[in-house]
């Protein structure tokens, strides 16, 4: 599988984590249709304390949706052990995002079979031409 995401999306994403305090993560919600981003939804980071992100979210059962979350300054868009055990807990999480501020990257990861370590997904990024 290889997730397409529109420029746009890409740009939402980015704009959203520019938004944030110093050290704090943004949270987010891409909805998914056969394997392309078709939207993304800001959503509220509920935590308190900097470089942690929760999130209490409305689900459609008729939309495919995948979480997004930042990773601020100087964190990469590798999952740590909370993302990890965070995306464990639920078995819609099984794939998910992360955008690293520093390096202007997005990355897809699924859990692998064990749920305690995942494998990157490849992503196209849609660029307007």
């Amino acid at each position: 599988m290889t997730l397409t995401i529109p420029g746009e999306a890409l740009a939402a994403i980015r704009e959203h984590a520019a938004s944030a305090e110093p050290g704090f993560e943004v949270v987010g919600r891409l909805v998914v249709a056969d394997d392309r981003v078709v939207a993304y939804h800001e959503l509220v980071n509920r935590a308190k304390q900097p470089g942690r992100f929760r999130v209490a979210a409305a689900w459609r059962r008729d939309e495919r949706s995948i979480i997004v979350h930042s990773h601020p300054p100087p964190g990469t868009a590798a999952p740590s052990g909370l993302d990890l055990a965070w995306a464990a807990r639920e078995p819609r999480r099984e794939v998910f995002a992360i955008y690293c501020v520093a390096g202007d990257e997005l990355a897809f990861w699924r859990l692998d079979p064990g749920r305690e370590s995942a494998s990157r997904l490849p992503v196209l990024v849609e660029v307007e031409g």
